[in-house]
């Protein structure tokens, strides 16, 4: 069953963005000048037989010689990008490795590309592959975990722009970054328009904010961590510190009984919208139908940063009774950089949509 969602009006109470525009290029590429092989300065690794990478227009196919047959149809700009697309079920990945980028005097670079990863059904469910980027300062060094910067696991139905803010452990003269292609299966991983972009400074500030019902469905008494709503946060610019504050959930429930103390919990994850690689932040018990999350302070990276609301339920929660939450006007509050401002909504529910329900466990 289908999730309702909220539609709602973002108004600032008090805000302004102070942003200084000046950008600079430090990197390019396209892909365009190296139809059928990679571009001049670009290295490859652990590439085998067909699972290699691929500098096409378009995304994965299963008949390269139909127009239009590719997944997308074609690159986002001119008419080559690089696609990793290898049929198979054994998590195979190749590396692609840009030129050295010169990053010594950088201020507050940004690595921004063009991105897709559609989810395909080819013959074993449907699936979409995966990409995670890492950066080192040798040429020599090994890509290592916490040199990880970003990893895409969710699918990416159209060619859609990323942006990775850089640490400034990678702010020397000679810094490479690695784009790695995972199969699942899927129509492939496809990058265009590669680029490293001095931005300058911007203030953080919220850019938008998308609220979810997570679950419609059964809940059995007695269970833990059943997700009922998701907020997800997208924060842009890259100097200051935006703060969530505080988040106040008012009930829906039938009784707010079948629900254990503390039993409503906020997590959050700041790289997904995994929920369960999310991180508990906070729990609460419902008083007189409202449950305050206050004094949050949780940082707000640039970004996607997703929370969940969860309900754990009491072994002796009355049969059939529904469980759900919304948010009241002014109900979540964050502070920018300069200024201090509540989201408010204007919601309304999907008719017909059912809440979840409880059931005793058989």
């Amino acid at each position: 069953m289908k999730a309702s969602r909220f539609v709602y009006t973002i108004l600032f109470l008090i805000g302004f963005i102070n942003s200084l525009t000046a950008q600079d290029t430090l990197f390019y590429e396209n892909f365009d000048n190296s139809p059928g092989s990679k571009p001049f300065g670009w290295t490859t690794e652990l590439e085998a037989g067909d699972s290699k990478w691929q500098f096409v227009n378009g995304g994965g196919t299963k008949n390269p010689d139909i127009p239009g047959s590719r997944r997308p149809s074609y690159s986002y700009s001119g008419t080559v990008n690089a696609l990793y697309f290898f049929e198979s079920l054994e998590g195979e990945s190749v590396i692609l490795v840009t030129p050295p980028v010169n990053l010594e005097f950088a201020l507050r670079p940004e690595l921004r590309f063009m991105h897709v990863q559609r989810e395909g059904n080819l013959g074993f469910g449907a699936a979409h592959d995966e990409l995670r980027i890492y950066y080192k300062t040798h040429y020599d060094s090994a890509w290592t975990e916490i040199r990880k910067i970003a990893e895409f696991t969710d699918e990416v139905f159209d060619w859609t722009e990323q942006t990775v803010l850089l640490p400034e452990e990678a702010f020397v003269p000679e810094c490479y970054f690695a784009f790695e292609a995972k199969t699942n299966y899927g129509w492939g991983v496809g990058i265009d328009d590669v680029q490293v972009i001095e931005t300058d400074v911007q203030l953080r500030h919220v850019d938008e904010v998308t609220i979810s019902q997570e679950n419609t469905g059964i809940l059995p008494t007695g269970s833990k961590n059943n997700q009922i709503l998701r907020i997800n946060v997208s924060v842009k610019g890259n100097t200051g510190i935006a703060t969530l504050n505080s988040l106040d959930i008012s009930s829906l429930n039938t009784s707010d009984t079948d629900i254990n103390a503390n039993g409503i919990k906020l997590y959050y994850n700041h790289s997904s919208r995994n929920f369960f690689a999310a991180t508990l932040l906070d729990s609460a018990s419902f008083v007189s139908g409202e449950a305050l999350f206050s004094s949050l302070d949780l940082n707000l990276p640039s970004g996607h940063t997703s929370l969940w609301v969860s309900y754990d339920i009491k072994e002796d929660a009355v049969h059939n009774n529904m469980v759900d939450a919304m948010f009241k006007s002014g109900s979540i509050n964050i502070n920018t950089p300069g200024s201090y401002f509540s989201l408010k909504f204007r919601f309304r529910r999907k008719p017909k949509t059912l809440r979840a329900r409880i059931v005793v466990p058989v």
